[in-house]
C-alpha cells in the first residue's frame, strides 16, 4: 500500500532522517513521478542529496520545493543527459530556508535545468553561499515575481559576472525585491538591469550594495534608469544602507508617478534624497502619489530635494522626520495630515507649499 501511494502521491512532506532513510532503502521506479510540491524539514547530510537528485531524474512534475533546516552540500547535483532530461521545466517556487550549502547548483546552464517558469524565489539564512546562480542567464528568468534573499552573509552577487551572456537585461516580471542582512552584497548582476513590474523594493542592512546599474554614471544614486525601470514602484525601504549616498536622480524621479510610500532609516552616509540635475518644468508634478515619508537617523541628511520644486509630493499625509542632524530646511505639502519632527538640531526653516499656488508664491514659516 505504501508503494501505491508513493507512485500516486502529488504532495509529500519529510521531517527527519529517519523518514528520509526509510524512503530510500525501499524506494521503487513508480515513486514519485508525478510529484508536484516538495517540502523537507529537519534532514542532513550525503543522503538527502542523494534523495534530492533522484527526485531530479524523475519528478519531472515539480511545481513547489521548500527546503528547511537541513545540511546539505549542494541543492542540485545534475549532469547533462540530453534534450529530454532537461529539469525544473514546471518549477515555479522554490524556498531555502536555514539551508547549509555552499552551491545551489553544480551545472545551471539552460541546456541542463529550465528555470524559465520559475516566479518566487526565496533564499533565507544559506550562511556559506557566494552566488546564487553561477551560469545561468539573467534574461531567462522572466516569468520570476517575487525574490527574496536574507541572512547571506558569503553572498557576494546574485549572478557570477564572469559566466553571464550578456550586459543588459530585463526582469519584465519581478513585482518585489527584497535584500536584508547581506553584508558581502555588492550587485545583483554586472551590467544594466531593468524593472519594468517592480511594486516593493526594500534594501536593509546591505552596508556596500551599490546601485542597480553598473554603468551608470554616478555609482553613489542607487536608483538610476533609461526610462525603462521603476514606473510601478509603489513603495521603497532602505534600512541600514552605509553605502548611499543619493537615493534617486532627475529622470527617475519623474518616472516615480506610482511610488506610495517611501521610507529612508539608519543611512550613514546619505546626503540627498533626491538630486535634480537637469531643469524641470514648474507644470510637472513630481511622486504625486507619494503620501507617506519617513526619515529616520539620517545624520549627514542635508536636503531632500537639490532644487526649489513647488508642486512636489504635493499629496503627501504623513511625514516622519527623526535625527536627521544636518538637515536646515524642510519642504512640506499643506495637505499634511500627521508631522512628526524630533532631534533634528539644524533644522531651522519650513516651507509650507499649497496646490494652488503659482509663480513661486509661497506661505514661509521659519523657527529660529
Amino acid at each position: 500500500m505504501q508503494d501505491d501511494k508513493l507512485s500516486l502521491i502529488t504532495n509529500y512532506s519529510i521531517s527527519n532522517n529517519q523518514e528520509l532513510d526509510e524512503i530510500l532503502n525501499n524506494l521503487q521506479s513508480s515513486h514519485f513521478t508525478i510529484l508536484q510540491i516538495l517540502r523537507v524539514n529537519n534532514c542532513n547530510g550525503i543522503r538527502l542529496e542523494h534523495f534530492l537528485n533522484m527526485l531530479w531524474d524523475r519528478s519531472h512534475k515539480l511545481q513547489v520545493i521548500n527546503i528547511q533546516d537541513c545540511s546539505l552540500g549542494r541543492f542540485c547535483y545534475y549532469r547533462w543527459r540530453g534534450e529530454n532530461n532537461i529539469i525544473f521545466t514546471q518549477l515555479k517556487e522554490l524556498k531555502l530556508i536555514k539551508v547549509d550549502l555552499n552551491y545551489i547548483w553544480t551545472n545551471d546552464d539552460p541546456e541542463v535545468i529550465d528555470l524559465a517558469n520559475l516566479k518566487i524565489l526565496h533564499i533565507i539564512d544559506v550562511p556559506s553561499l557566494k552566488y546564487i546562480f553561477e551560469e545561468y542567464p539573467a534574461n531567462e528568468l522572466h516569468q520570476l515575481k517575487e525574490l527574496i534573499i536574507e541572512i547571506c552573509e558569503a553572498l557576494y552577487s546574485i549572478f557570477m559576472e564572469h559566466f553571464l551572456r550578456d550586459k543588459s537585461t530585463s526582469f519584465p516580471s519581478l513585482s518585489k525585491l527584497e535584500f536584508k542582512s547581506l553584508p558581502r552584497l555588492t550587485q545583483i548582476y554586472d551590467g544594466h538591469l531593468e524593472f519594468p513590474s517592480l511594486k516593493y523594493l526594500m534594501i536593509e542592512k546591505c552596508p556596500i550594495f551599490t546601485n542597480f546599474n553598473a554603468r551608470s554614471a554616478d555609482s553613489h544614486e542607487t536608483l538610476t534608469t533609461d526610462g525603462k525601470s521603476f514606473f510601478e514602484l509603489n513603495e521603497i525601504v532602505f534600512d541600514n544602507y552605509d553605502n548611499l549616498v543619493c537615493v534617486i536622480y532627475s529622470e527617475t524621479l519623474q518616472e516615480l508617478r506610482n511610488l506610495k510610500k517611501l521610507v529612508l532609516s539608519q543611512c550613514r552616509e546619505l546626503k540627498i534624497i533626491f538630486n535634480i540635475h537637469q531643469e524641470i518644468s514648474y507644470s510637472k508634478h513630481l511622486l504625486p502619489q507619494l503620501c507617506e515619508l519617513a526619515l529616520i537617523d539620517l545624520p549627514k541628511l542635508t536636503c531632500i530635494v537639490n532644487k526649489q520644486v513647488f508642486k512636489f509630493y504635493q499629496n503627501l499625509k504623513i511625514l516622519q522626520v527623526k535625527q536627521c542632524k544636518s538637515l536646515t530646511m524642510l519642504q512640506v505639502p499643506s495637505k499634511l495630515t500627521n508631522l512628526e519632527i524630533c532631534d533634528c538640531e539644524e533644522l531651522d526653516t519650513i516651507i509650507i507649499t499649497k496646490e494652488e499656488e503659482k509663480d513661486g508664491i509661497r506661505d514661509k514659516l521659519t523657527f529660529h
